[in-house]
């Protein structure tokens, strides 16, 4: 049998379900996070058990993050033509924690109870919701007072706004982090007229290919990062062929954290290094020197691991807890969306391996969501344009994310309620679950 109801719907229920999940799967696109909130609540709502639908959540959305992947390898800057649309030294920085932490994430997913899951992402998401529901409006207020007046505008002048804003918040946050003791002083020299010469150095236009992008991306960083994917998902895999809970179990696990961890402290040395050298190809994208200092490293290493861990145990994609990481870094909220599409491919593709090895995910269920949403997820990324257009700023999609969320936020509490009822008929509560059986 090539296809199976999910667990605790009919086949109704389950053609209600998909088209939630892929109405909100382009609004999810669009702004840059898989859309994991609504996918998994969406299906418990319709009676899919938590450690059912967290998994298929996690599936859903690599299936179209991988898509969205594609093109994203191919996009070049808006303002640049000659460098990648994707920040690729941001989304490898924080994805190496990351994919730790989902590793994390998947195991504490199959050990909670139910009730303590449905719990944990009903005030994950209203909190969540809420705020970024504040924020986007507010956003939304401020950018359209910008072209106020104005009958037509450009897509080209709403990107360069938001530019200026978040570069604007990028030199505020760094002058903050200056130490005036560190700063040199300087005795500038009084040159006469007849001193100054003024050269003028004509560069040739670079030349651009299909992946002429490429040049400006480290090939050093990029293989370590790649190649401690491939090795993390070997163990994982190996892990599905020995006996639970063994002692060569254990020891694959604790091998994915030290490749983990390894990655994650040659890529930041090597970082270092570029930026130190002053490279051309440290953090394309974006002009911001976030990563300037091991401090910050270390803090944005820990927030990508629990981002990871997060966003493994709720079934999400963790886009909404790395896009509003990145735009408080002074990212702007383009780019922004581009590296966090970027990273949710990554993230989630960690997740279901490990959901696989648990037993908790069955293609024949899951495939024909994992289709629509390959199919409409690149579509709604790329379809965005117009929406941002007439409404004249970019936040639009983060409130309609909101939105998205907080209605997930209700989805996950009429579960809820119906476990509380069943509790209380059954006077038993679900303790947690032990994965070695």
């Amino acid at each position: 049998m090539y296809f199976k109801v999910v667990p605790g719907l009919t086949l109704t229920t389950e053609i209600c379900c998909l088209v939630i999940v892929s109405l909100y799967s382009m609004i999810a696109a669009a702004g840059g996070v898989g859309g994991g909130s609504v996918y998994a609540s969406a299906l418990m709502a319709f009676n899919a058990p938590a450690h059912t639908a967290i998994p298929m959540s996690k599936t859903i959305i690599f299936a179209g993050a991988f898509v969205l992947l594609l093109f994203n390898i191919q996009s070049k800057s808006a303002s640049e033509p000659e460098k990648p649309g994707v920040m690729w030294d941001l989304v490898i920085f924080i994805e190496n924690a990351t994919i730790v932490g989902a590793v994390v994430g998947a195991v504490i997913n199959a050990i909670l109870p139910e009730w303590l899951l449905i719990l944990s992402e009903f005030v994950f998401f209203t909190h969540q919701g809420i705020t970024e529901m504040m924020k986007g409006i507010k956003n939304v207020k401020a950018d359209r007072q910008k072209f106020a007046g104005k009958k037509h505008v450009a897509m080209e002048d709403i990107m360069k706004a938001e530019t200026v804003v978040q570069e604007k918040i990028t030199k505020e946050t760094n002058s903050t982090n200056i130490n005036p003791a560190q700063v040199p002083e300087q005795n500038p020299e009084i040159l006469h007229g007849d001193e100054i010469e003024v050269k003028t150095e004509v560069k040739p236009a670079p030349k651009i290919t299909r992946f002429s992008h490429w040049r400006y991306v480290s090939k050093p960083r990029l293989f370590i990062f790649l190649f401690s994917v491939v090795l993390s998902t070997t163990c994982t895999i190996l892990r599905a062929f020995v006996p639970k809970c063994s002692a060569i179990y254990w020891s694959l696990l604790g091998i994915n954290f030290l490749i983990g961890i390894v990655a994650i402290y040659l890529h930041n040395k090597l970082l270092m290094k570029s930026i130190a050298k002053k490279e051309e190809n440290v953090l394309t994208g974006s002009k911001n020197n976030t990563f300037s200092t091991p401090s910050m490293t270390v803090k944005y290493s820990i927030i990508g691991f629990l981002s990871g861990a997060i966003a493994a145990v709720m079934g999400i994609g963790g886009g909404i807890i790395a896009t509003p990481l990145m735009l408080s870094m002074g990212i702007p909220p383009s780019v922004t969306r581009m590296a966090s599409s970027t990273m949710i491919a990554f993230t989630s593709f960690s997740s279901m391996i490990q959901y696989m090895v648990l037993g908790q995910i069955d293609l024949q269920e899951v495939w024909v969501f994992m289709l629509v949403v390959g199919i409409l997820f690149p579509i709604g990324f790329y379809a965005s344009a117009p929406v941002i257009r007439i409404v004249r700023s970019t936040s639009v999609i983060n409130v309609t994310m909101a939105a998205g969320v907080l209605i997930s936020g209700i989805f996950v509490a009429i579960q809820g309620v119906k476990i509380i009822i069943k509790m209380v008929d059954t006077h038993v509560i679900d303790g947690f679950v032990n994965i070695c059986k």
